[in-house]
């Protein structure tokens, strides 16, 4: 201040007129701040003000080299360094250089051996290709990746089948087989050479030669729609066959051409067993069906009894023991017959 008396105390950046020679932070107030390596320091309005260098900048109070990688640029703080990389520092700006087999990808270090990033310039592979050792590889019907980059074919002229599966050059894909050179395709199966391929689903091979539902009939045999009749026998009966010496079918079964067709679905009964009875028997002419699985009785006796044939006016004895005739009209026990008025004994018959 005016008629301040100077004194011999050294300015300092502060604001105040430290030596009293009427001047604020006067010129010696600068060599109060100490400046920065590669910089200069000024004081002013009561502050150390700092500048750096050309290819310094400052940070904090310090000058900073702008093409290190601890403080790029303007940066304060080093270069971010990548994984399977190194951080560098080019014209004032941070930069990446990856190892081998590595590519930069933003800021990062990527194999670029995936779908996504594949190859030397890192791009998606297209729809059906896969990354094979950094190359866009297609694997459907590649013999060297077969289906993906992990199986290739034991040899490069192999044909990669679709499915993915390798058939050696001297044999073709089938389903999911491999058919030899003398071999047919049949749906997934292998036919053999003069054989035929049924319904696009199985082979017939010899000596079958007929198709037949989804079996194979032989040549002279017969296709009963889901089932084959084969020599001897040829002819189609419900689910089975009948041989040739039996040629007429009765439901299921095989009957001669003189044969009694009985009635209901099956059974038939020979010329000299004309008569069928519901029990499966055949009886002979002139003879009665018993229907109790027991036989046939004669048409003289027409009346059956357990094993018994009876007259139609005897009398049936209790349990099947037999029948006895109307002037006999006692049964007894053992099968006998006693007259009226008499009773069964161990003589015979007693009064």
């Amino acid at each position: 201040m005016p008629g301040d008396i100077p004194t011999d105390a050294p300015e300092r950046c502060n604001g105040l007129d430290d030596d009293c020679d009427g001047l604020t932070d006067g010129p010696d107030a600068s060599a109060d701040c100490t400046a920065p390596e590669h910089g200069s320091a000024s004081c002013q309005e009561g502050h150390c003000v700092f500048d750096c260098s050309t290819g310094y900048h400052l940070c904090d109070a310090l000058c900073l080299d702008s093409s290190s990688l601890q403080s790029c640029g303007s940066r304060c703080e080093p270069c971010p360094e990548p994984t399977h990389g190194d951080a560098t520092c080019e014209n004032g700006v941070c930069g990446i250089v990856c190892h081998e087999g590595y590519w930069p990808v933003g800021e990062s270090c990527t194999s670029c051996n995936d779908n996504n990033h594949c190859g030397v310039d890192c791009q998606p592979c297209t729809e059906g290709q896969d990354c094979c050792d950094g190359v866009c590889t297609t694997t459907s019907g590649n013999p060297l990746a077969c289906g993906d980059c992990d199986s290739p074919c034991p040899s490069a002229n192999d044909t990669c089948c679709p499915g993915d599966f390798c058939c050696s050059s001297d044999e073709n894909c089938c389903g999911s087989n491999c058919c030899s050179s003398d071999e047919s395709c049949c749906g997934t199966n292998c036919c053999l050479s003069g054989g035929l391929c049924c319904n696009n689903a199985y082979c017939c091979n010899p000596p079958f030669a007929l198709c037949c539902g989804t079996s194979c009939c032989a040549t002279d045999g017969t296709c009963c729609g889901d089932h084959c009749c084969n020599p001897p026998n040829t002819i189609c009966c419900g689910d089975g066959c009948c041989p040739d010496n039996l040629p007429v079918c009765w439901g299921q079964s095989c009957c001669e051409t003189t044969d009694t067709l009985c009635p209901g679905p099956d059974g038939c009964c020979p010329s000299s067993f004309p008569n069928c009875c519901t029990d499966g028997t055949c009886c002979a002419p002139n003879t009665t069906c018993c229907n109790d699985g027991t036989g046939c009785c004669p048409d003289a006796h027409p009346v059956c009894h357990g094993p018994y044939c009876c007259d139609t006016n005897d009398i049936l004895c209790p349990n099947e023991t037999g029948c006895c005739p109307p002037d006999w009209p006692v049964c007894c026990s053992d099968g006998g017959c006693c007259q009226a008025g008499t009773y069964c004994c161990a003589e015979g018959c007693c009064w």
